[in-house]
């Protein structure tokens, strides 16, 4: 079963011209290879459930639902694909939950981690506080000039807020940062 989650999750990345939205030209990971872009992700593959669990601290990890060997082979997966597409990390930040920031280590391995508030998660929280994460969010992308890209590893709830699309666990979307345009939305 994880070898053929594998084997699908590598041909959605080298197929991402057909997934790329309407505006883009050509291969999108020709476009990152430039830089100057923001990568949005929804963290890779957890253990099976929805959310955390009751009792949950962002600093534990042994609290809350993490990577499985799929996520953490999936999130590999990806940065070596971009990696040898050229494609260069130049910053990474990440939710305070350990699946964000595992998923960003492994596909930026050396790149500093910045832990970022606005990644948090904000899922089940009954206020408002989703509009102005996500607003903060989107001024952090609004701000990359580069050079490389900025991979931004977040959670569900935050990628359709800052963004709109919804992610499977390891999708993610291509950011041109000036005009908050996306440029491909790219599910394994």
């Amino acid at each position: 079963m994880h070898f053929r989650f594998l084997v699908i999750f590598a041909l959605a990345l080298f197929a991402t011209e057909g997934a790329a939205a309407q505006n883009i030209s050509g291969n999108v990971f020709e476009r990152l290879k430039a830089g100057g872009l923001v990568i949005l992700m929804r963290h890779a593959q957890t253990t099976p459930g929805v959310g955390d669990p009751p009792g949950f601290r962002p600093d534990d990890c042994a609290t809350q639902r993490n990577l499985n060997d799929a996520g953490r082979a999936q999130a590999r997966l990806l940065g070596q694909r971009l990696r040898q597409a050229g494609v260069v990390i130049a910053r990474a930040a990440s939710s305070a939950w350990c699946r964000c920031v595992d998923t960003a280590r492994l596909i930026s391995p050396g790149v500093e981690i910045d832990i970022s508030e606005p990644l948090g998660s904000y899922w089940r929280r009954g206020d408002d506080s989703i509009k102005t994460a996500s607003a903060q969010a989107r001024s952090q992308i609004a701000a990359w000039r580069g050079p490389g890209n900025l991979l931004m590893v977040t959670h569900q709830v935050n990628v359709a807020a800052i963004m709109g699309p919804n992610l499977q666990m390891g999708g993610f979307v291509v950011i041109e940062p000036r005009s908050l345009t996306v440029l491909a939305t790219v599910n394994p």
